[in-house]
């Protein structure tokens, strides 16, 4: 059977998309648990932060570059399209465990956006 994910070595460019820009030492620290651990169905880490600030700069974005007539709509395909892409390359995890991750990454996003919404 065909699957990309086991063509993608987890040291490329393409595997690390979401991190290649980042020092390893800033990706173990985003990794970080803030609550739970690498057992637990529900956890946080920094990375949960980096969505959260996500939504921020898309807020902004809106704000101030192109104003979107339904911008949580928007944030909604930009932020699913990116986790689906994560999940495609094998860079999530496909268990219970991920559904949640992504749920909680999902809402992150949105309530930085919707902060700075409410601010402006």
């Amino acid at each position: 059977m065909f699957s990309i994910k086991r063509m993608i070595d987890k040291e490329s460019w393409l595997y690390r998309s979401g991190d290649i820009w980042l020092p390893k030492q800033t990706v173990n620290y985003l990794n970080t648990y803030i609550v739970g651990n690498e057992e637990s169905l529900f956890y946080l880490n920094y990375w949960h932060g980096m969505h959260f600030l996500s939504g921020v700069l898309f807020g902004l974005f809106h704000l101030f570059v192109f104003q979107f007539q339904h911008p949580f709509y928007v944030y909604f395909l930009v932020h699913t399209l990116w986790e689906a892409w994560q999940l495609g390359i094998g860079m999530t995890k496909e268990n219970k465990r991920a559904i949640v991750d992504i749920f909680v990454d999902t809402c992150m996003g949105f309530l930085g956006c919707f902060l700075i919404l409410l601010i402006a």
